[in-house]
């Protein structure tokens, strides 16, 4: 049977020819291109899926490390208390513990007042003693008698009340000292009712008490210890700081020496 196509001239032969093998490189090099993309592709998105999920786990640690370090009653420092380079110190406050000393209780041996809440005021001034709840005015009548040497200067009438302030202060005291050694507070002599032995009766006695003064009280030449009531008994004889003046315990019947 005879063809029924068109003869082909050879021109058009060669011009098929050389056509097909350049369509066959194109769609290979197309196909090649777009499978390395698809796989570069690939190769992000794993990528990517794999710092999303280290940085995921990454928070989750940070966070259950914190969880546990305030469990554990830790904070983490703020950033501007770090220094590069320096290691963390820690940091703990030690408690300051107040230490309140004790003062002296002197009890009936004689109470020095404190402050303005024992009520032992007078002119507006905190006196150095209270006095104690045996206190009472003599029915004798109790004088002290002031020497400078062997010269009179003169005499203290002390049996109208209870207890008598000596010192410097003149707003406070009743037996008003000059010397500069004297303090403005510096010593009481304060009557007590005493228990008398046998009959078991009471006498009012006279009582002396330095009152924590700098130079001291003195009783027949010794030093008085502060704050301790000490029994008076006629013709002792009371010095006080470096005064040269001597003051002699006498009732008023007797003769001063």
């Amino acid at each position: 049977q005879r063809s029924l196509r068109a003869p082909i001239s050879a021109a058009d032969a060669m011009e098929s020819a050389d056509a097909r093998p350049r369509s066959r490189s194109r769609s290979r090099s197309r196909s090649r291109s777009g499978g390395r993309s698809r796989r570069g592709e690939q190769r992000n998105s794993k990528e990517n899926s794999a710092y999303d999920s280290h940085k995921a786990s990454n928070s989750v640690s940070a966070l259950m490390r914190g969880s546990l370090g305030r469990r554990r009653g830790r904070e983490k420092p703020a950033e501007e208390d770090l220094e590069w380079g320096k290691r963390e110190e820690k940091v703990e406050e030690a408690a300051e513990e107040t230490v309140v000393k004790e003062k002296a209780d002197f009890g009936l041996s004689g109470a020095l007042a404190k402050d303005e809440k024992t009520g032992n005021t007078r002119n507006g001034v905190v006196l150095k003693f209270v006095e104690p709840p045996d206190a009472a005015t003599p029915s004798e009548r109790w004088r002290m008698y002031v020497f400078r040497q062997e010269e009179l200067l003169e005499t203290l009438h002390l049996h109208r009340k209870s207890s008598y302030l000596a010192g410097r202060d003149p707003s406070v005291c009743d037996i008003r000292l000059l010397h500069p050694s004297i303090s403005k507070q510096h010593a009481v002599l304060q009557y007590r009712n005493k228990q008398l032995d046998g009959d078991g009766g009471v006498a009012v006695t006279p009582y002396l008490m330095d009152l924590g003064s700098t130079n001291g009280t003195f009783l027949n030449g010794e030093r008085l210890e502060a704050a301790r009531y000490v029994e008076l008994l006629e013709k002792d004889v009371v010095k006080f700081g470096e005064s040269s003046r001597e003051f002699v315990m006498l009732k008023e019947d007797a003769k001063a020496r």
